[in-house]
């Protein structure tokens, strides 16, 4: 499934780019959101400053060193609309690459869903932010382009609201 996965939607995965800790962190999120739009590829994630799963890691790690080996795979008709929902979900929008689209959706819905960040007024959402900054702070002084920002965060909760992702919209918004 991984590989279909990847080869469907071109992202590589090679020995010259595995140790890329943005490409490594975009991978997650993607399999991580193809996951909630049901593709389920029976990896779990947990939080480690952003959705993580050591087992796709791991999975990851054998396809860059197998190389071409590893190439194909296809999904079953069945998978076309969750497909093609993943496509229109991480499509980024003008001004963000898709790799940091994509971290931002996979972190704010693991986030929300998961650790529960529910019913929040505008103060809230900006502290349930901080909070997402703040754990992801080392990563931040490392490359302070990591950091998001509250225009981000609104284009991405709309666009999972959109998608059905959220079942709760704030008023303001």
């Amino acid at each position: 499934m991984l590989v279909a996965l990847f080869d469907r939607f071109n992202i590589s995965v090679t020995r010259e780019n595995h140790d890329n800790l943005d490409l490594r962190r975009f991978r997650q999120g993607f399999v991580y959101l193809s996951t909630i739009c049901g593709i389920d590829s029976s990896y779990r994630h947990k939080w480690v400053r952003e959705p993580w799963s050591d087992d796709l890691s791991e999975d990851i790690f054998r396809l860059a060193v197998g190389g071409a080996k590893n190439r194909g795979g296809t999904f079953k008709k069945e998978a076309n609309e969750s497909l093609k929902e993943i496509e229109k979900l991480t499509t980024s929008p003008p001004g963000l690459s898709k790799e940091r689209w994509v971290e931002l959706l996979s972190t704010i819905h693991y986030y929300r869903n998961i650790c529960e960040v529910r019913n929040r007024g505008p103060d809230q959402i900006k502290n349930a932010l901080r909070g997402i900054n703040s754990s992801r702070k080392v990563y931040f002084e490392e490359s302070p382009a990591r950091k998001f920002y509250m225009l981000e965060f609104k284009k991405a909760w709309g666009r999972l609201k959109r998608s059905g992702l959220l079942n709760y919209k704030p008023d303001y918004w």
